[in-house]
């Protein structure tokens, strides 16, 4: 039996669901398509509750307990986020402790974000803060830009534990994100939450944090609207007018490292 878990639009959700159904549960999260054959493994471990991502295939051990005939599963969504849960009758549910959180650590950079040729933008610019493309001291035609960007920095760890899961938290990201950990891509995010494990890809000592940053063209559709039509980049049959305000574009944050113990 399958169900498909979201918040009511523009909202985040934060508690528990009750369902009639007992037996296995697993939390299928379409955003990752992790399959059936993976979810019987780890479920052996967690107890046969699990958490799908359908973002990136990865699943997660869920909360759930046995109420009579109905089954209580803890689930916490962001806004824009959405999860399968599925009961498998062909097992029983056992309980379940989530992960410990040991230690929250910011990744305050300083960041280097680069442009692509030709936008407005000259150089890379050194950000010591996180803000939107439109808030960055740029050109008219820099902070309307629309396309993909990339954020560089350094990940410095002193020491690595193999019992603990390290998970990388972009906080807010307009629109897509695709990150990049010591050459290796550990993810690509387009929807909440924006988060990724990058246990198997960090190392002690230095590490390159490479994030690609796509947004929508909405931005530079305005600016296009205000300039003369020889002069114009993009061309839409009905776009924006030049008197609409930009949107928050880029990478956006705050961005940490969660490290979190074995469940």
């Amino acid at each position: 039996d399958w169900y498909m878990i979201c918040p009511l639009q523009e909202q985040s959700f934060e508690g528990t669901v009750s369902f009639h159904q007992t037996g296995g549960v697993e939390i299928w999260n379409p955003m990752n398509g992790c399959t059936p054959s993976a979810a019987t493994v780890i479920s052996a471990r967690c107890g046969g509750v699990e958490i799908w991502n359908p973002m990136n295939g990865c699943t997660q051990p869920a909360e759930a307990h046995a109420d009579g005939a109905y089954t209580n599963v803890s689930l916490s969504l962001q806004q824009g986020e959405m999860v399968f849960v599925v009961f498998r009758h062909d097992r029983e549910l056992r309980p379940f402790t989530p992960p410990a959180v040991i230690a929250t650590t910011p990744l305050d950079g300083p960041w280097t974000l680069t442009f692509p040729e030709g936008w407005g933008i000259e150089a890379p610019l050194t950000l010591n803060n996180l803000e939107a493309w439109k808030d960055l001291p740029l050109s008219d035609e820099g902070k309307a830009f629309s396309g993909t960007a990339t954020y560089t920095t350094k990940l410095r760890m002193k020491r690595k534990d193999k019992r603990h899961h390290y998970v990388l938290q972009l906080g807010r990201v307009e629109e897509i994100a695709v990150v990049n950990v010591n050459g290796h891509i550990a993810d690509t995010l387009w929807a909440a939450p924006y988060a990724t494990d990058i246990t198997q890809y960090i190392r002690r000592g230095s590490n390159d944090i490479r994030i690609q940053v796509t947004s929508t063209w909405f931005n530079r559709l305005v600016y296009d609207a205000a300039l003369p039509q020889e002069q114009r980049r993009t061309w839409v049959i009905n776009g924006p007018s030049a008197k609409k305000p930009l949107r928050p574009s880029g990478l956006i944050g705050p961005v940490n490292i969660q490290v979190a113990s074995e469940p």
